[in-house]
C-alpha cells in the first residue's frame, strides 16, 4: 500500500516538541528557517522512480522546501546534500498512517530516515543513518490529511 498523493500536516510520530511562543505543539515537518507550527505538505509521487517514491512541496507558495540537515549519530558522522528531491515514503503503521520518510540515494551499508534533533534548542528534521543490521527501527512520521 501507498501514500495517496495529496496535502498533509506531517508530524513525528514520537514525543517532540516545538518551544517556539511557549507552545508545546508536537515538532512538524517545516521549511528551512520557518515557524515549526501548522505547515502542511503536498506530497506527490513520482512515476518514473517506483512505488513510494515521492516529492514534498510546500503546499503554499513560499521559499524553501522540505528541510532536512545532514545528521550525525555518534561516531558516525555523515554528509549530505540537501534537500534531496526524492523521498521514499513507506508504511511502518498505516493503521496509524504512520509512514518512514527516507531519502532516495546514499552510500551502500546504510539506511537514511529522517529524524528530528534539536540542534541549537531548536527542533530540526536530519538525514541519520541506520546500520543495515541494526535492529532500532526506523522512525516514524504521522501523515494526516488535510480536507479542503
Amino acid at each position: 500500500m501507498t501514500l495517496s498523493p495529496g496535502i498533509y500536516h506531517i508530524h513525528s510520530s514520537k514525543t517532540h516538541y516545538a518551544f517556539a511562543n511557549n507552545i508545546g505543539d508536537p515538532i512538524v515537518a517545516r521549511p528551512l528557517m520557518q515557524s515549526a507550527m501548522n505547515e502542511v505538505w503536498r506530497v506527490e509521487p513520482v512515476d518514473e522512480e517506483g512505488d513510494n517514491a515521492y516529492v514534498i512541496f510546500p503546499s503554499a507558495p513560499m521559499p524553501g522546501a522540505f528541510a532536512i540537515e545532514g545528521g550525525v549519530r555518534p561516531g558516525v558522522p555523515i554528509s549530505f546534500a540537501m534537500p534531496p528531491a526524492t523521498f521514499f515514503i513507506t508504511p511502518k503503521d498505516e493503521d496509524k498512517h504512520i509512514y518512514v520518510i527516507s531519502p532516495k540515494g546514499g552510500p551502500i551499508g546504510v539506511r537514511y530516515a529522517v529524524v528530528v534533533e534539536e540542534r541549537d534548542s531548536d527542533p530540526m528534521l536530519v538525514v541519520d543513518s541506520f546500520p543495515l543490521d541494526s535492529a532500532e527501527p526506523l522512525p516514524g512520521w504521522v501523515f494526516t490529511a488535510v480536507h479542503k
